[in-house]
């Protein structure tokens, strides 16, 4: 296994060269919800925003609990997902409800864990491609404090 260490930016750049497929999945979502998030289509200047750190990447409440309605705010979860990955971390509500710390673990793939709006740590046999899975399969909301 090896350890690698990524910035948001990686994040950032990866899930704006997909962003169709990103923007399609989140449509999708948040048709079945009955809380708040903040979503907005991927656009260019969330890159600028990244590099002047003004950018925020956090997780739904639907990537730790299968609940989409009931669920208790600053309390811990984990949920099984059908594509292996399991996904942890604590509910937090602050206008919207998001995720900012997770720990995501696939049994054939590896670790994944931290803040993805600081750092994010992977320990894989190939820690870039499981990241890139990781994302393809449970890709984080991409925001500003701006877009509030």
């Amino acid at each position: 296994m090896e350890y690698k260490t990524y910035k948001p930016s990686f994040i950032v750049n990866y899930l704006y060269k997909n962003r169709k497929k990103y923007d399609e999945y989140f449509k999708n979502k948040i048709k079945n919800i009955k809380y708040n998030i903040f979503y907005g289509e991927l656009n260019k200047n969330y890159i600028k925003y990244c590099k002047d750190q003004h950018l925020d990447i956090s997780f739904n409440p639907w990537d730790v609990t299968n609940n989409k309605i009931k669920f208790k705010e600053n309390k811990y979860y984990t949920r099984k997902h059908k594509n292996g990955w399991i996904i942890s971390g604590v509910i937090h509500k602050d206008w919207v409800h998001y995720v900012d710390v997770i720990t995501a673990y696939h049994k054939k793939i590896g670790y994944i864990y931290g803040n993805f709006s600081e750092e994010i740590h992977v320990i894989s046999f190939n820690p870039k491609l499981a990241l890139e899975h990781f994302l393809d399969n449970n890709p984080p909301l991409i925001w500003t404090s701006f877009d509030i």
